[in-house]
């Protein structure tokens, strides 16, 4: 959002503005399903315990691809002597070092795939088509914004979703039945606890995905705060410590504070479609005082509609006073001369009445100090920027948000913490 994500995507229609949910649910969904996916290839591709769990399930891939799991899987005429199969590699390795070794433990775990080989092939096939299917139909569907889409399309699209979660756990729980199966000696447990890493880790992943299309969808104070909570949870596990993370994790701290500023105050920080659908009340104008629209805090519709009537009331009044400038031959040609005693009072009213608010808005921007604080928000969407670059000196950013910390503008403690984790 405001940077990462187009303004098409998360956060600039809350739920409640739009036009169809349906198809903006799947839309949003489908993003939701793209950000998960991102987090988790970024966290294998980098964390070491991932990283040698992918390791270990290839190597034990290409054991299963190149030896048989006992001669009793060939025929008597193909037998050999010197055949080598994964059992007599198993034997040997436990003759040399013993039942208590990783590399005993990898050929036990390539004979449990082997028998497990047929159901784990077919697993992988209906995960490959199934993913290429549902993230290419859901690119398409995505940009499905001139029709409202059928219910068919959105029965299919929540179908093809269901089956490819499904599947996925499928597979990854055959494979992990496999490799780390619970019986010859301790490298099992290592293993197994490199699974359970790897199943709370991507937890995490998947809950700050969620909390941030439920963030830009809402835009609601409990989504935020959740934010924070799941920040502190990340702090307080070091070995989930990513820098690509904790990128994430800023850009959606630093958001909160932005938006909860530009709901304030509608600094325009924004484009004027985002700011317009932050708050439903400050998008369409509605006066119920003679003060009301004294407040520089409107959306950018709304003060487009408030210049408009201000302009149309100094007009009015400005012909209402030409009008007053003829009274003497109106009089004469039969026009009551009472008329012009209520002319001249209103035409004033109406020429600086709006003058009268311009300068009301402009104390009450002084007063709050909208101008200072408004360049402040500036200052921090700059660091967002920066942050959102992935390539920007800590600790420098960390100087910058302590001098606006000094000013007016609040910054979450959490940001410093996972700054100087980027340190």
């Amino acid at each position: 959002m405001y940077g990462q994500i187009d303004v098409d995507e998360w956060g600039f229609i809350p739920r409640k503005y739009r036009k169809y949910d349906a198809e903006e649910d799947c839309r949003s969904d489908w993003l939701r399903l793209k950000t998960d996916e991102h987090l988790k290839s970024v966290a294998q591709e980098n964390h070491p315990i991932l990283l040698r769990i992918r390791d270990r399930e290839r190597k034990i891939e290409r054991l299963v691809s190149n030896y048989l799991a006992s001669e009793e899987d060939v025929s008597e005429e193909e037998r050999r002597p010197t055949m080598v199969t994964l059992s007599s590699l198993l034997k040997e390795a436990i003759e040399e070092h013993g039942y208590d070794s990783e590399q005993v433990q990898e050929y036990q775990a390539a004979i449990n795939w082997q028998e497990n080989t047929d159901e784990i092939k077919k697993l992988q096939n209906e995960y490959s088509n199934l993913h290429h299917s549902l993230f290419s139909w859901a690119s398409e569907f995505r940009w499905l914004v001139y029709r409202k889409p059928t219910e068919e399309e959105i029965r299919s699209y929540n179908l093809k979703r269901e089956k490819y979660f499904s599947t996925e756990r499928s597979l990854r729980w055959t494979i992990q039945s496999a490799v780390a199966k619970r019986e010859w000696n301790e490298w099992y447990e290592k293993w197994d606890k490199d699974y359970d890493f790897r199943t709370d880790f991507e937890e995490f992943l998947s809950d700050i995905t969620r909390v941030r299309q439920d963030f830009r969808e809402q835009l609601m104070e409990e989504s935020g705060q959740e934010i924070c909570t799941l920040v502190q949870k990340y702090l307080d596990n070091p070995s989930w410590h990513l820098p690509e993370i904790t990128n994430f994790l800023l850009l959606d701290l630093i958001d909160f504070d932005l938006i909860r500023l530009e709901v304030t105050f509608y600094f325009g920080l924004f484009a004027p479609n985002i700011s317009n659908e932050i708050d439903g009340l400050h998008s369409n104008y509605y006066s119920f005082s003679p003060f009301q629209d004294e407040t520089p805090c409107l959306a950018p519709k709304a003060k487009k509609v408030r210049r408009k009537k201000r302009l149309k009331k100094f007009w009015i009044g400005v012909v209402l006073g030409l009008i007053w400038t003829a009274r003497d031959q109106l009089i004469n040609e039969g026009v009551p001369s009472w008329i012009f005693g209520i002319l001249v009072p209103l035409a004033i009213i109406l020429v600086l009445y709006p003058i009268m608010q311009i300068v009301l808005e402009y104390i009450n921007k002084r007063r709050i100090r909208y101008d200072s604080i408004c360049s402040q928000a500036n200052d921090l969407l700059n660091i967002r920027w920066d942050i959102s670059s992935g390539t920007y000196d800590a600790k420098t950013c960390i100087e910058r948000l302590k001098k606006l910390d000094d000013q007016d503008l609040h910054i979450s403690s959490l940001i410093y913490a996972l700054l100087r984790l980027q340190t």
